[in-house]
């Protein structure tokens, strides 16, 4: 459906007014990349689980998706992802292939996020050096 949407937005007509050039673009760029997708695991009264979730909205990111799951509430609406049960509140970062191991304070969240963001992009200049080949 997005790509249908993309294909009406480049239309002649319409990119020809300018108008909608920078919508337009970062709308590619989002059909291009998943976002940085963080999950919080615990429970919604939980003040550790907070303290997690409101470092996961801080994170500095266009492109953000962040979840918090809360398993009294019932099972996530998009369960892409399995996440293991815990005796204590965890967030977690993941990629489109690869999620980050439980990380149990706010203030190592940012770091952990930047390093699965490093080993993607490392992993991606792999392939693209191995397909040029």
């Amino acid at each position: 459906m997005a790509r249908y949407g993309m294909r009406y937005l480049t239309a002649p007509a319409l990119m020809s007014s300018g108008f909608f050039l920078p919508g337009i673009l970062l709308a590619n760029r989002e059909l291009g990349h998943a976002p940085i997708h963080i999950t919080v695991v615990g429970g919604k009264h939980n003040s550790k689980a907070q303290a997690l979730h409101a470092a996961a909205l801080r994170y500095p990111a266009h492109y953000l998706r962040v979840d918090w799951w809360d398993r009294s509430q019932g099972p996530l609406p998009n369960p892409d992802v399995q996440y293991p049960k815990l005796p204590q509140p965890a967030a977690f970062a993941c990629t489109d292939k690869a999620c980050s191991s439980p990380v149990l304070e706010p203030s190592r969240l940012a770091a952990t996020v930047n390093a699965l963001r490093k080993t993607k992009l490392s992993q991606q200049q792999t392939a693209q050096k191995s397909a040029a080949r």
